[in-house]
């Protein structure tokens, strides 16, 4: 696995995703629900962006040196695109949502989400990329995001936000509108990545 590689790329697609934080400065933008879900979903895209570049970095049999199985190995392998897709969204949704001057409680809640959807989306496209194909695995991970910034606007057309424009929590309506659509989404990504990574294990020669 050409670590290399992988920081040279994501140190690229961090300054691509904190850069439009100094647009946000000069613009101002009014903070309503649909703008903070257009914002969350131009995030999700991006961090499926960052593991569409990055996933080709993991094809080399990854961590040859560990004594790993070799499903335990390809998954590990998959698992540093997740972390490294997910690390730069966080810092994306952090410098945006600042600069858009979200309610810190309101910021909160959109690192939560964009990092929540962007491992989840991350783990799916690894891992369908590497059980079926690209083309499938793109399709899945948006599908994926799609369905989760759903959940949030299911949960904020119900609570609205607080009167200072932060996050009106609501433990009751996440329970039900917010947590087992998250729980979904992650399940089936871990279980795609886990079988994306057996059926490298099966065809990819050792040595």
């Amino acid at each position: 696995m050409d670590l290399e590689r992988a920081f040279v790329l994501w140190s690229r697609w961090v300054v691509v995703g904190v850069a439009p934080a100094l647009l946000l400065l000069v613009a101002s933008p009014t903070v309503s629900i649909a703008f903070v879900l257009t914002h969350l979903s131009l995030l999700v895209a991006y961090g499926i962006a960052v593991a569409v570049s990055l996933a080709p970095v993991a094809d080399q049999r990854p961590f040859a040196s560990f004594d790993l199985s070799e499903r335990w190995r390809w998954f590990s392998g998959g698992a540093v695109v997740v972390v490294l897709a997910t690390g730069a969204t966080a810092l994306a949704a952090m410098a945006t949502s600042a600069a858009a001057r979200y309610q810190p409680s309101l910021q909160f809640l959109q690192l939560l989400s964009a990092v929540d959807i962007a491992w989840a989306g991350a783990a799916l496209y690894v891992g369908v990329r590497w059980w079926r194909n690209g083309r499938t695995a793109k399709l899945a991970a948006a599908a994926l995001g799609v369905f989760c910034v759903w959940s949030l606007w299911y949960y904020l057309s119900f609570v609205g936000l607080a009167a200072d424009g932060g996050w009106l929590v609501d433990g009751g309506a996440m329970m039900q509108r917010i947590i087992p659509f998250d729980m979904a989404a992650a399940g089936v990504a871990l279980i795609a990545l886990w079988l994306g990574a057996g059926n490298k294990a099966a065809t990819v020669p050792v040595g």
